[in-house]
C-alpha cells in the first residue's frame, strides 16, 4: 500500500483560448503509462488547432520544452503530444498543466500569395470600398477590407474553402469597440491554411453550418449591420492565425469581366461581370 500511495499522482488541466467569441470542440487528457504519462489530443473540428502546453512538474521529466506549440489535425481523435517520465520511482509525482489554443496551424507561414479571390457578391451588382487596407477609420494595420451594401445583400464566397465557423445569432449594433463581441461572421478555412472572415451579417444572415463546403462564387450569406458597425457594410479578411496573433493577408481580386486582376483601392467602386 506504502508504494502505491507513492506512485499516485495529481492530474488538472486549465484551459484558455486566445481567439475571440469562438469555441472549440476539442479535449486534452492523460493517460498513465508504465514509466508515467502520456499526453493526448481530440480535434473534433473541421480545420487544424494549436495547442501550447504548459506543465509543473514534481519528479517527472518532459520529452518536450515547457510551452512546445503541437499542431493537431481536422477530425482526429488520440493525436499524442506530450509525455512524461518517473525521475525516482521510489518517490510520490505529480504533475498539472494549462493550455493556450486556436485555430489553425500556428507553425505555417507559407500560403498561396498568388491565389486571385472574387468580389464577395454576386454577378452585375457594384459596390463602394469605403475603408480598405491599414483604413484610418478602425483598419489600422489591419490588411481588411469594408464594402457599402445594403443590409440583406447576397454575400458570395471570394474563395472555396470549409466553414469553420458560424456566427448568426446577434442582433445588437454600436460604433464601440467593445461591440466586436456581438459580430456576425462566417469564417472560411482555405486549402493553403489561410482562413477568411465574412462580417457584420444580418440576424440569422446564412444557413451553412460549421463544416460545410464552399465553392468560389457560391451564396454564404447576407449583409448586415451588426456588431462593431457605423453603417450597413461587409467586412471582408483574410489571414494566417497563431495561439496569439492574427496576420492578416493583402489580397488581390478579379474585377469587371474578370480578365482584370487588381488590388483593391479605397473609395472606388468595384463591379463584378463574371
Amino acid at each position: 500500500m506504502k508504494k502505491l500511495t507513492l506512485l499516485l499522482a495529481l492530474i488538472c488541466a486549465t484551459a484558455s483560448t486566445s481567439a475571440q467569441n469562438e469555441q472549440f470542440d476539442i479535449k486534452t487528457y492523460g493517460e498513465q503509462i508504465t514509466n508515467g504519462y502520456e499526453l493526448f489530443v481530440d480535434n473534433n473540428e473541421p480545420y487544424p488547432i494549436s495547442i501550447e502546453l504548459s506543465f509543473e512538474l514534481t519528479n517527472l521529466r518532459s520529452k518536450d520544452i515547457n510551452k512546445t506549440i503541437y499542431v493537431i489535425p481536422a477530425h482526429t481523435k488520440r493525436h499524442l503530444t506530450n509525455s512524461l517520465s518517473i525521475i525516482n520511482k521510489g518517490k510520490s509525482y505529480k504533475y498539472s498543466y494549462k493550455t493556450s489554443f486556436n485555430k489553425g496551424n500556428h507553425h505555417k507561414t507559407l500560403y498561396d500569395e498568388h491565389h486571385i479571390y472574387d468580389l464577395p457578391f454576386k454577378k452585375g451588382e457594384e459596390y463602394l470600398l469605403f475603408q480598405g487596407y491599414n483604413g484610418k477609420q478602425t483598419h489600422q494595420n489591419e490588411s481588411s477590407l469594408d464594402f457599402t451594401m445594403p443590409i440583406g445583400t447576397p454575400i458570395t464566397a471570394a474563395r472555396g474553402g470549409i466553414v469553420a465557423n458560424v456566427i448568426i445569432h446577434n442582433n445588437k449594433t454600436c460604433f464601440k469597440r467593445e461591440c466586436q463581441q456581438f459580430n456576425n461572421k462566417i469564417t472560411i478555412y482555405h486549402d493553403d491554411g489561410t482562413f477568411a472572415d465574412y462580417a457584420h451579417l444580418k440576424f440569422k444572415g446564412s444557413s451553412l453550418k460549421k463544416g460545410d463546403s464552399v465553392s468560389q462564387g457560391e451564396i454564404i450569406g447576407y449583409s448586415g449591420n451588426v456588431g462593431y458597425s457605423n453603417g450597413p457594410h461587409l467586412h471582408f479578411v483574410v489571414y494566417r492565425q497563431e495561439i496569439k496573433d492574427m496576420h492578416t493577408i493583402k489580397t488581390q481580386f478579379k474585377i469587371g469581366s474578370g480578365n482584370t486582376v487588381v488590388s483593391l483601392k479605397e473609395k472606388e467602386i468595384y463591379n463584378k461581370g463574371y
